[in-house]
């Protein structure tokens, strides 16, 4: 059955389907009443635009921010994986700041949805210079923000919140929000209203294009409502008078693209894409046969998945890995030792200096930043055979 388009209302196709999915996905120490939800991704060839349909909830959002995210690692608390390549995307937005308000304001009004523990806002300039305020509806993130001298909201983004802030910001920071959100459009508005006339407003979320081009699978979950390229948000932002004129690759599958509400030169235009769901099975198709070829090879050896991330939910439910294939998983946060992934309730996970690890074995990295985790095995005395999905 073909479904309205959120943002140009127009028919959409069904693009994916994943049967079955969990409705948690991090590690947790409660297993009791888990439940399962066929995921169905259409796609609007107009907008360059896939969403989940139907689409979960209030509840099942609420469950998703308010309780299962406190199951999130903070990077401010643990900055072992990840830091990095958070570190590079700080430094894109802090070299896009001092470019635009180089030596014009003293003072800056910066503000962060969705971030969680604040950690970027948090390493945006000095303090005193400027004002800072997260907005996040987690209570545990915003209670490690807090600890560490941030402003914050304890709430999701919205119309009131807009109106109480309207035109207040120079900076406006959205990093992996806008996809969970159910209405994009009046987000988008609520996030436009925060911003000053000469206000950035950087945003970051998985591209679209390069998930199709690379088989990803791990974008398509529950928690993501929205699947959006760049051409997405030209269309989206422009209809509400804010132009991109930048754009930033990250994590291999994301990009930050910066806007603004009146820029008169440099607007960047995106093309429209060769979205295709046969482009995607040819990705997929190839990961897994790449996967299972691996599994294989090192069919001798014990075999890690290291991360415990939803990733994982993936390698078992969409690429089909036997559990009794895999020994174990690997994290390098201790306290996920005493916790379970819904997925595989009886796969133990372990801490990188676990004593029972087999230093010769084989390694499938389900986290994105492989350098990171490259790097820790390295420094552990691991000499494993390793398969990266990115």
């Amino acid at each position: 059955m073909k479904k309205n388009c959120p943002i140009c209302s127009n028919k959409t196709n069904l693009f994916l389907e994943k049967k079955k999915q969990p409705t948690k996905i991090f590690p947790t120490s409660n297993l009791i009443g888990l439940k399962k939800k066929d995921l169905n991704i259409y796609f609007c060839k107009k907008c360059q635009y896939g969403f989940q349909y139907p689409f979960p909830t209030n509840k099942q959002i609420d469950n998703f921010y308010l309780e299962e995210q406190d199951e999130y690692v903070s990077l401010i608390e643990k900055p072992e994986i990840g830091i990095d390549q958070e570190i590079e995307k700080i430094n894109f937005i802090k070299k896009s700041i001092i470019k635009q308000f180089s030596k014009k304001k003293e003072k800056l009004r910066i503000v962060e949805v969705g971030g969680f523990d604040g950690f970027c806002i948090k390493n945006i300039f000095n303090p005193k210079k400027s004002e800072k305020i997260l907005i996040e509806p987690n209570k545990k993130g915003c209670k490690i923000a807090k600890k560490n001298g941030l402003n914050t909201i304890n709430s999701y983004l919205n119309t009131n919140i807009a109106k109480n802030y309207k035109n207040h910001f120079d900076i406006v920071i959205c990093k992996h929000a806008i996809e969970h959100v159910k209405n994009v459009k009046l987000f988008s508005k609520n996030l436009i209203s925060l911003l000053n006339k000469d206000g950035l407003l950087f945003l970051e979320t998985p591209d679209l294009d390069r998930v199709v081009k690379k088989g990803l699978t791990r974008v398509f979950i529950l928690q993501h409502l929205h699947y959006l390229s760049k051409k997405t948000l030209e269309i989206l932002f422009d209809s509400l008078n804010l132009k991109s004129f930048q754009n930033n690759i990250v994590e291999d599958t994301s990009s930050i693209l910066l806007f603004q509400k009146k820029n008169k030169q440099n607007i960047k235009k995106f093309r429209r894409l060769n979205i295709s769901i046969n482009l995607f099975k040819k990705s997929l198709n190839n990961q897994k046969k790449n996967l299972q070829n691996f599994i294989k090879k090192n069919s001798k050896k014990n075999i890690y998945i290291y991360g415990a991330s939803s990733v994982v939910n993936d390698i078992f439910s969409t690429y089909r890995v036997r559990r009794e294939k895999i020994s174990a998983i690997i994290d390098s946060d201790k306290n996920k030792e005493k916790k379970r992934l819904p997925i595989v309730k009886n796969l133990p996970i372990y801490h990188i200096k676990n004593n029972k690890l087999d230093k010769k074995s084989a390694i499938i990295i389900s986290t994105v930043d492989k350098r990171a985790v490259k790097k820790i095995l390295k420094d552990n005395n691991f000499r494993s055979n390793i398969f990266s999905f990115y």
